[in-house]
């Protein structure tokens, strides 16, 4: 089995599509729903979805349909990683 990286890990611990489906649950939507509302279609909608992995354009489209600023989890995220960074380096 292949051990992941460093950055393999963190972004595996990011889960913006986690995001996204509690803001669709709390909406009574569904993700059926929302990749039939998306610009770029249900394949390419549902190819993301199947690997953990999302463009920022489908997750700006995907802010607006929701009105939800899913970008601030981002940068949280972001944020995060760069202060522990940060806190590793200076010890």
């Amino acid at each position: 089995m292949k051990t992941k990286t460093l950055k393999e890990k963190e972004y595996a611990d990011f889960d913006i599509w986690g995001q996204i489906n509690q803001k669709l649950e709390e909406n009574g939507q569904t993700v059926d729903w929302l990749a039939g509302q998306v610009p770029q279609g249900k394949k390419t909608f549902n190819w993301y979805y199947s690997r953990n992995r999302i463009k920022t354009d489908m997750l700006w489209d995907i802010s607006v349909i929701l009105e939800h600023n899913f970008f601030e989890y981002c940068s949280e995220y972001v944020q995060m990683l760069l202060a522990k960074k940060e806190k590793t380096e200076t010890e």
